[in-house]
């Protein structure tokens, strides 16, 4: 096969529709993994969750309004976790596609300092910071939601914040079976392998190299099951992204 450039960003959309190529392939039949030989696009996660914290905090650091505590706060902000992750290749009956986005996007950061210990659904805190960060072509695994409210004064100006967590909402890239057990996690299916030379292959210059340089040689033996496992083998020509 072979992945044209894209004029955005948009690997994440190669990856859904080689996972649907993948589901095909598994319908009809037992499907035990896929060997990716060549460029393939690589899926990219980006993790967001209520963090609750106790300790020391400094916020607005470098700004004149410059504020450290040292007290309980609740963090939420949106952080790569995985450059590259197979999971959205492997985990056949997940949800991924309801998580990925494409354009650049704003997506918000908060960090509560509370007075003491956070209650369960939030409430009034002593601080708050607020910034965003910005993300392309990516699978959001948000869990939980944060709402910050104004807590207005009699002439109406911005007196202080209230915040509020909800840590119900969440595992929206598993599956119904995945998110109905006791800890729901998405699960890969099938196994998933890639052999890319790219980046990997080197050629010697001829009148670099060192003829004293010692020759190697390295045997191993595998042993293979008597009946192969089902596995499909995909490869790629050209680049796969831009």
């Amino acid at each position: 096969m072979e992945l044209g450039v894209a004029s955005s960003h948009q690997d994440g959309r190669y990856v859904l529709a080689l996972r649907e190529l993948l589901r095909a392939f598994a319908k009809d039949g037992e499907l035990a993994g896929a060997l990716l030989v060549g460029r393939f696009p690589d899926a990219f996660l980006v993790r967001t969750c209520n963090w609750r914290r106790h300790g020391e905090i400094i916020l607005r650091q470098g700004k004149p309004d410059e504020a450290r505590h040292r007290s309980f706060y609740l963090r939420r902000v949106p952080e790569d976790v995985a450059h590259r992750a197979d999971i959205v290749l492997s985990d056949l009956d997940g949800r991924w596609e309801d998580v990925y986005v494409q354009p650049r996007t704003r997506l918000q950061t908060t960090t509560a300092v509370f007075a003491g210990k956070i209650p369960a659904a939030g409430g009034a805190v002593v601080d708050l910071a607020h910034s965003y960060v910005v993300y392309e072509d990516f699978f959001h695994v948000s869990d939980g939601k944060l709402e910050v409210r104004e807590v207005l004064g009699a002439d109406g100006a911005v007196v202080g914040h209230e915040v509020f967590a909800d840590d119900r909402s969440g595992d929206h890239e598993c599956s119904d079976v995945e998110r109905a057990t006791a800890n729901a996690l998405a699960i890969p299916d099938i196994l998933v392998s890639r052999l890319d030379a790219r980046g990997v292959a080197l050629r010697v210059r001829a009148d670099i190299a060192s003829l004293a340089a010692p020759r190697c040689s390295m045997t191993s033996r595998v042993a293979l099951p008597r009946r192969s496992l089902p596995v499909r083998r995909l490869a790629t020509r050209g680049p796969a992204t831009s």
